[in-house]
Protein backbone atom coordinates (compact mmCIF):
# COMPACT_ATOMS: atom_id res chain seq x y z
CA UNK A 1 0.00 0.00 0.00
CA UNK A 2 1.88 3.38 -1.01
CA UNK A 3 1.25 6.48 1.07
CA UNK A 4 -1.50 8.04 -1.25
CA UNK A 5 -4.10 4.94 -0.25
CA UNK A 6 -3.03 5.49 3.12
CA UNK A 7 -4.21 8.90 2.84
CA UNK A 8 -7.19 7.93 1.27
CA UNK A 9 -8.09 5.29 3.98
CA UNK A 10 -7.25 7.55 6.86
CA UNK A 11 -9.60 10.27 5.01
CA UNK A 12 -12.18 7.82 4.54
CA UNK A 13 -12.17 6.36 8.34
CA UNK A 14 -12.24 10.04 9.45
CA UNK A 15 -15.15 11.29 7.20
CA UNK A 16 -17.35 8.08 8.50
CA UNK A 17 -16.26 8.54 11.82
CA UNK A 18 -17.35 12.00 11.86
CA UNK A 19 -21.07 11.38 10.43
CA UNK A 20 -21.25 8.72 12.69
CA UNK A 21 -20.80 11.00 15.84
CA UNK A 22 -22.75 13.79 14.06
CA UNK A 23 -25.49 10.91 14.32
CA UNK A 24 -25.07 9.39 17.61
CA UNK A 25 -25.27 13.41 18.99
CA UNK A 26 -28.62 14.04 16.58
CA UNK A 27 -30.43 10.69 17.56
CA UNK A 28 -29.07 10.66 21.46
CA UNK A 29 -32.22 10.73 23.82
CA UNK A 30 -32.85 13.97 25.67
CA UNK A 31 -33.84 14.62 29.23
CA UNK A 32 -36.53 13.83 31.52
CA UNK A 33 -39.45 15.99 31.29
CA UNK A 34 -39.92 15.20 34.99
CA UNK A 35 -38.50 17.20 37.25
CA UNK A 36 -35.29 15.54 38.72
CA UNK A 37 -33.27 16.93 41.20
CA UNK A 38 -29.26 18.52 40.24
CA UNK A 39 -27.96 16.72 42.72
CA UNK A 40 -26.74 13.02 42.16
CA UNK A 41 -26.50 10.26 44.25
CA UNK A 42 -23.40 9.64 46.45
CA UNK A 43 -21.64 7.61 43.97
CA UNK A 44 -18.01 8.53 45.03
CA UNK A 45 -17.86 11.16 42.53
CA UNK A 46 -18.11 14.78 43.21
CA UNK A 47 -21.18 16.32 40.86
CA UNK A 48 -18.91 19.11 39.13
CA UNK A 49 -16.81 16.23 38.12
CA UNK A 50 -19.10 13.89 36.40
CA UNK A 51 -19.16 14.17 32.60
CA UNK A 52 -16.47 15.82 32.27
CA UNK A 53 -13.87 13.28 30.54
CA UNK A 54 -16.53 10.83 29.30
CA UNK A 55 -20.08 11.31 27.46
CA UNK A 56 -23.01 8.98 27.10
CA UNK A 57 -25.37 8.56 24.37
CA UNK A 58 -28.53 6.31 23.87
CA UNK A 59 -29.08 6.80 19.79
CA UNK A 60 -32.64 6.00 18.61
CA UNK A 61 -31.82 4.19 15.88
CA UNK A 62 -30.35 1.30 19.13
CA UNK A 63 -33.11 1.62 21.30
CA UNK A 64 -36.79 1.19 22.07
CA UNK A 65 -36.60 3.35 24.94
CA UNK A 66 -38.87 0.45 26.33
CA UNK A 67 -38.88 -0.39 30.44
CA UNK A 68 -39.20 -4.34 29.21
CA UNK A 69 -35.50 -4.00 26.71
CA UNK A 70 -32.27 -3.51 27.07
CA UNK A 71 -30.56 -0.17 26.89
CA UNK A 72 -27.41 0.41 24.28
CA UNK A 73 -25.26 2.94 25.04
CA UNK A 74 -22.10 4.55 23.69
CA UNK A 75 -19.52 6.04 25.59
CA UNK A 76 -17.30 8.79 23.90
CA UNK A 77 -14.25 10.17 25.43
CA UNK A 78 -14.60 14.08 25.64
CA UNK A 79 -11.33 15.28 27.43
CA UNK A 80 -7.37 14.94 26.43
CA UNK A 81 -6.54 11.68 29.08
CA UNK A 82 -7.14 8.09 27.52
CA UNK A 83 -9.70 6.53 29.76
CA UNK A 84 -10.37 2.93 30.46
CA UNK A 85 -13.83 0.71 31.55
CA UNK A 86 -15.17 -2.00 31.81
CA UNK A 87 -19.17 -2.52 30.18
CA UNK A 88 -20.06 -3.99 33.53
CA UNK A 89 -18.83 -1.05 35.65
CA UNK A 90 -22.43 0.64 35.93
CA UNK A 91 -25.65 1.74 38.42
CA UNK A 92 -28.83 2.79 37.55
CA UNK A 93 -30.97 4.85 39.55
CA UNK A 94 -34.78 5.69 39.42
CA UNK A 95 -36.01 9.03 41.35
CA UNK A 96 -38.52 7.58 43.97
CA UNK A 97 -39.88 9.18 47.05
CA UNK A 98 -37.41 12.55 46.68
CA UNK A 99 -34.78 9.93 46.90
CA UNK A 100 -32.41 8.42 44.08
CA UNK A 101 -32.87 4.39 44.34
CA UNK A 102 -30.42 2.39 43.22
CA UNK A 103 -31.82 -0.52 41.11
CA UNK A 104 -30.23 -4.07 39.66
CA UNK A 105 -29.03 -4.22 35.87
CA UNK A 106 -29.72 -7.51 34.37
CA UNK A 107 -27.15 -7.78 31.85
CA UNK A 108 -23.37 -8.85 31.93
CA UNK A 109 -22.07 -7.72 29.05
CA UNK A 110 -18.30 -8.63 28.50
CA UNK A 111 -16.40 -11.49 31.07
CA UNK A 112 -15.58 -9.31 34.16
CA UNK A 113 -12.15 -8.52 33.30
CA UNK A 114 -12.73 -6.88 29.61
CA UNK A 115 -12.08 -3.31 28.94
CA UNK A 116 -11.80 -0.86 26.62
CA UNK A 117 -8.88 1.74 26.41
CA UNK A 118 -10.42 4.61 24.42
CA UNK A 119 -8.03 6.95 23.25
CA UNK A 120 -8.35 11.08 23.77
CA UNK A 121 -10.54 13.23 22.00
CA UNK A 122 -7.99 14.69 19.13
CA UNK A 123 -6.88 11.09 18.44
CA UNK A 124 -8.87 8.54 15.79
CA UNK A 125 -12.34 9.38 16.24
CA UNK A 126 -13.12 5.40 16.13
CA UNK A 127 -10.62 4.49 19.06
CA UNK A 128 -12.11 7.12 21.46
CA UNK A 129 -15.66 5.17 21.60
CA UNK A 130 -16.49 2.08 23.19
CA UNK A 131 -20.17 0.98 23.87
CA UNK A 132 -22.18 -0.84 27.05
CA UNK A 133 -25.45 -2.08 27.39
CA UNK A 134 -28.08 -2.37 30.35
CA UNK A 135 -31.18 -4.03 31.23
CA UNK A 136 -32.39 -2.07 34.40
CA UNK A 137 -34.81 -4.75 36.58
CA UNK A 138 -37.66 -1.95 37.62
CA UNK A 139 -40.09 -2.76 40.79
CA UNK A 140 -42.64 -2.40 37.82
CA UNK A 141 -41.78 -2.65 34.33
CA UNK A 142 -45.44 -1.48 33.25
CA UNK A 143 -45.32 1.70 34.72
CA UNK A 144 -43.31 4.92 32.62
CA UNK A 145 -40.21 5.77 34.05
CA UNK A 146 -36.71 7.86 34.14
CA UNK A 147 -33.93 6.77 34.60
CA UNK A 148 -30.39 7.67 35.40
CA UNK A 149 -27.41 5.37 34.25
CA UNK A 150 -23.57 6.00 35.12
CA UNK A 151 -20.61 4.76 33.28
CA UNK A 152 -17.61 4.55 34.96
CA UNK A 153 -14.09 4.52 34.08
CA UNK A 154 -10.42 5.33 35.13
CA UNK A 155 -7.98 7.66 33.87
CA UNK A 156 -4.96 6.18 32.07
CA UNK A 157 -1.20 7.75 32.07
CA UNK A 158 1.58 6.13 30.18
CA UNK A 159 -0.34 2.98 29.89
CA UNK A 160 -0.85 2.08 33.23
CA UNK A 161 -5.11 2.77 34.62
CA UNK A 162 -4.70 5.19 37.24
CA UNK A 163 -7.26 5.03 40.73
CA UNK A 164 -8.91 8.31 38.96
CA UNK A 165 -11.94 7.62 38.62
CA UNK A 166 -14.73 9.19 36.48
CA UNK A 167 -18.14 8.66 35.37
CA UNK A 168 -21.04 10.00 33.13
CA UNK A 169 -24.39 9.97 33.34
CA UNK A 170 -27.46 9.72 30.89
CA UNK A 171 -31.45 10.22 32.05
CA UNK A 172 -33.79 8.45 29.64
CA UNK A 173 -37.90 8.73 29.91
CA UNK A 174 -38.91 5.10 29.15
CA UNK A 175 -41.97 3.63 28.76
CA UNK A 176 -43.66 0.16 29.18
Amino acid sequence: MNISDKKSTHLAALIISVFLMVFLVACGSTPSEQELPKDNPDIGIPDEDINQKIKLFAPEGWNEFNTKKPIFLSVEVISQETITFNPNDTKIFIYSDASWVEIRNKMRNEPPDFTYSLDPYEEDPLERSGFTTVFPDFPDPNKPVTVRIFVFGYITKDGVVTDQRVASYIDLNLEP
